[in-house]
């Protein structure tokens, strides 16, 4: 009754329609609708003729096309940007971890960490103690991508402010599990491993769920387990403090679940025993830590080769030199 009064007496509606063409395994194709160009009329026969149909068929084709490419043109701005961004981020995340190799007068170490994505839920870090000590820590934050690396900032600052106040490392675990409460996130949660070596070898740690490192000796190889529950998801967890006596040339490996869950082509995992293999080689050839943590990552790459990356991946190669 609206269009009546109005005068109006014919009415035509054209969809707007994109085809969208399939690459393999043969071209097909798909129209999709966007819209319906629509035009009307107070004069009988305007809008009926052949011709009329024709053009109006041929400039919603034109229509059709036209915003189909402003909507593309807009999304390949917006990706643009956001891959700018994410690029922008993961730079700051490595300024945000320390220099990858350090060399004191009782040891020196290197470490890397690889995201699997722009940036990543792994990172490591290093500082001097008191009395000539050296803490250093490897974590994994659950998840990838930029929630994983939000939390993953939230883990290195709580452990730089917490690492030099706690008395050991069980201390520093339980207040950094507090505070990652306090900001507690559903389903997110960390791994980490923290460790404080003396300058006459003495090494404490704890271990907070994390894969156990090893440590490798002219005796063999051993597994750090000492330590407590998972950082962030359960209040009132208690940690406990390992201990282990080092010798002059001796090695501890940190490393994330990037290293060991590794995949081959074939999905065969790459596993602790060929991590403990490929470290007990680099130990026989007297390796040091960047050689032995360069050495490591080659095994690695040769085992996944053609495999797609499925997770960040950090590590960090400690040599105790003695006194």
């Amino acid at each position: 009754m609206g269009t009546l009064a109005l005068g109006i007496r014919h009415v035509a509606c054209v969809p707007l329609r994109v085809v969208h063409y399939a690459a393999s395994p043969l071209p097909a194709s798909q129209e999709t609708p966007i819209g319906v160009l629509y035009l009307d009329g107070r004069e009988r026969g305007t809008l009926q003729s052949e011709a009329m149909r024709t053009a109006l068929e041929a400039f919603a084709t034109e229509a059709a096309l036209a915003i189909e490419s402003a909507r593309l043109y807009s999304e390949a701005v917006e990706k643009a940007r956001l891959e700018r961004d994410l690029r922008i981020a993961a730079e700051i995340q490595q300024m945000l971890l320390p220099e990858s190799q350090y060399v004191a007068r009782h040891w020196e170490l290197a470490a890397v960490s690889v995201p699997c994505r722009t940036i990543g839920g792994d990172f490591f870090d290093y500082l001097d103690l008191p009395e000539g000590r050296l803490g250093f820590t490897l974590a994994d934050v659950a998840g990838k991508g930029p929630p994983a690396a939000l939390l993953t900032v939230a883990v290195q600052s709580t452990f730089a402010a917490q690492a030099a106040l706690a008395t050991d490392p069980a201390d520093t675990m339980a207040r950094i599990n507090k505070a990652l409460l306090r900001r507690a996130i559903e389903g997110r949660f960390a791994t980490m491993f923290y460790g404080v070596l003396t300058p006459e070898g003495r090494l404490s740690y704890c271990n907070a769920g994390h894969d156990p490192p090893l440590v490798m000796t002219r005796s063999g190889a051993r597994l750090l387990e000492t330590g407590g529950m998972v950082l962030g998801l359960f209040p009132d967890v208690s940690y406990e403090t390992g201990m282990v006596d080092l010798l002059p040339g001796d090695l501890v490996v940190l490393y994330s679940d990037g290293v060991s869950e590794a995949f081959s082509l074939v999905d065969e995992e790459f596993g602790r025993e060929r991590l403990i293999s490929c470290v007990r080689a680099g130990y026989e050839r007297d390796l040091d830590p960047v050689a032995l943590l360069d050495h490591l990552l080659g095994t690695i790459r040769a085992f996944t080769a053609g495999a797609p990356q499925t997770d960040d991946l950090a590590a960090l190669v400690l040599r105790y030199n003695g006194q």
